[in-house]
């Protein structure tokens, strides 16, 4: 064996072995950092989407839709297709006086944990199960 370089396959398999322990402790840090990253996307665009309501309001005395608030150019097309970061975005009732919006994750667990509202009130509330809120769930601290 004089003269032979290289490794041994226990060496090898070793390495390969210290490397998948080690991947294996990141991964679920790297992806509660992904996690925690789009709920704060989600909640920065339901503050967008409030702003944006409330300069709607008032120009035209009353709430948007999607669609108007886009128009208007109120919002920016990332969130007119109802889809940012992980999370999926819609507006409901409008009128004069109220408007709701929710943020709920596209894959609850993957994409985000919890679900946010907002509505004319700007009191942001969430659900920590991914489900849409409403006005009676718990505001976000």
């Amino acid at each position: 064996m004089r003269g032979q370089r290289g490794y041994s396959f226990i060496e090898l398999l070793m390495v390969t072995a210290l490397i998948a322990l080690l991947a294996g402790m990141a991964v679920p840090h790297l992806q509660r950092i992904k996690i925690t990253s789009q709920e704060k996307v989600a909640l920065a665009s339901l503050r967008t989407i409030f702003s944006a309501q409330a300069t709607h309001h008032a120009r035209f005395q009353l709430y948007g839709d999607m669609n108007a608030l886009v128009s208007n150019e109120f919002l920016d097309d990332s969130l007119a297709s109802g889809t940012k970061s992980g999370y999926s975005y819609t507006i409901g009732s409008v009128d004069a006086s109220q408007f709701t919006a929710v943020a709920v994750p596209i894959e609850q667990g993957v994409s985000g944990e919890k679900g946010f509202y907002i509505d004319a009130t700007g009191v942001i509330r969430f659900t920590d199960d991914g489900s849409p809120p409403t006005a009676a769930s718990p505001p976000w601290r």
